[in-house]
Formats: structure tokens, C-alpha cells, sequence
């Protein structure tokens, strides 16, 4: 059907439809380049110069290298990644969307002039979209702009200086004189006290929180101050408690 030839508000009807698409693909693309801009630390101008230069290709490149860069769970990295393998098959719909004359067929559907390239089942067909199948679409974006968001708020800046952290508590088979030559020690290994908590009188003392520029010595200095006292379960347990913070922190 040619354009312009609609009758009885079908023109509208896909008109809206192809439209509600194409709002919320912009939407789920804003909430993609908003993790590029945290990720980066970039103003709002900086990101919206960067994001007209790239395709959602490109995009999905540099956020994917933002999570796999995060001091997180490799369970938190992969479901990161899975949100944003669903970019694929939007994006492929987006092009046909933007790029196909289409008009109604019946009541409920929308038939596009595009041709699926893939060997699927559209390959050599027109495509055909119900609305109720759209609606649901519609929703699917919307579900991965609330995921995108929260993997973003889930992040830290790749530009951020980084600190590993560790609390060593009062330990009853230490004495309490323990824990401040780990203050002294710490200074003596590029490590710095971060949080001092007295205890009961004033030689006691109940934690101490120290902060190291490196992991692995980290790790070391804690093995080290456990070993003979625990068991390994013990201090793998104590490795796994090493945190990571940003130096602003507090």
C-alpha cells in the first residue's frame, strides 16, 4: 500500500505504535550512554558529543569493558552482560523500525516493507508485527532500562583512585597491643590507617581499619597476622573480606 493512501485513522494507529518503539529504544540507548558517562566521569555535553558519534554497537563495546573492569562479583559481571546481550535483537528490530514504510493489516498488526536477511523465519517475508506482540516489547525495553540503571548505580568510575580495605577486629587470643602494631606495620607497607575503634579503656582497642594500594599485599599482611592462630578456612574466609572503595570515600 502506497503511503499517504490510509483511511480511518490507520496512518495514526502505526503511527503511534512505530513511535512508542522508537521512545523507548531512545530510552533504553540514554540509560546504555549513561553508563559510559559514570563509568568515565563525563559532563552531560561530553556524553552527548561522544554518544551522537557512536552506534549502539559501539556503545555496547564500551560498557561491556566498564563492567568487566568493576571490583564486583563475576556473578554480578555476567548478569550485567546478559542485560546487555538483549541490546542485539532491539537494535536489529530498531533498524527495520527506522528504516521500513509500513501501514496496517486488519485491525492488529503492522506489516513493515523489510525483509529479514537472517536464515530464520522471516527470511524472504514481509514482517509482520501484532500489536499485542509490540506492547510487550514495549515492556521488555522499559524492564531493561530499570536493569541498565541499576547496573550504572552498581558502578564506580574506571577513573577513581582505588583502595583495597580490611578490618582486623580484637582477636581474644591476642592482646590488644596487637592491633596497634598493625597500625605501625601498615605505614611501613604504603598502607594507611582508614578507622580507629577504641575499646573499653584507653589501651584497649577494638578494630583497626587499614587501606593498601595493592590487593595482593593486602592479602599478604593478612595471612601473615592470622597464620598460626587459624586455620586456612579461617583466612580465606578473612581474604574474602578485603573490600575495595574509592579514596573519596569515607
Amino acid at each position: 500500500m502506497a503511503a499517504g493512501t490510509f483511511e480511518n485513522g490507520e496512518l495514526d494507529q502505526a503511527c503511534r505504535q512505530v513511535g512508542r518503539f522508537m521512545y523507548h529504544f531512545a530510552a533504553v540507548e540514554k540509560s546504555l550512554d549513561r553508563i559510559i558517562q559514570k563509568a568515565w566521569e563525563l559532563d552531560d555535553t561530553q556524553i552527548l558529543l561522544l554518544a551522537s558519534s557512536l552506534n549502539i554497537h559501539q556503545k555496547k563495546k564500551i560498557a561491556q569493558s566498564a563492567i568487566d573492569e568493576q571490583d564486583t562479583s563475576e556473578r554480578w559481571r555476567e548478569s550485567a552482560r546478559s542485560e546487555l546481550k538483549k541490546l542485539q535483537k532491539l537494535s536489529d528490530e530498531r533498524n527495520m523500525f527506522a528504516h521500513s514504510l509500513f501501514h496496517m493489516v486488519g485491525k492488529d498488526s503492522i506489516e513493515f516493507d523489510y525483509f529479514s536477511a537472517k536464515g530464520d523465519r522471516e527470511a524472504g517475508k514481509r514482517v509482520v508485527r501484532r500489536l499485542e506482540e509490540m506492547e510487550n516489547k514495549f515492556r521488555i525495553m522499559n524492564d531493561l532500562v530499570l536493569a541498565l540503571n541499576r547496573i550504572r548505580r552498581s558502578m564506580r568510575s574506571l577513573l577513581a583512585s582505588r583502595e583495597y580495605v580490611y578490618t582486623f577486629e580484637h582477636h581474644t587470643g591476642y592482646p590488644h597491643e596487637w592491633l596497634s602494631e598493625i597500625s605501625e606495620e601498615s605505614g611501613k607497607h604504603a598502607g594507611s590507617v582508614v578507622k580507629f575503634v577504641p575499646g573499653d579503656t584507653e589501651d584497649d582497642i577494638t578494630s583497626v581499619t587499614v587501606a593498601f594500594p595493592s590487593a595482593q599485599l593486602l592479602g599478604e599482611y593478612v595471612r601473615q597476622y592470622w597464620k598460626g592462630v587459624c586455620d586456612d578456612d579461617f583466612i580465606d574466609e578473612q581474604l574474602d573480606a578485603i573490600k575495595t572503595r574509592s579514596k573519596d570515600d569515607i
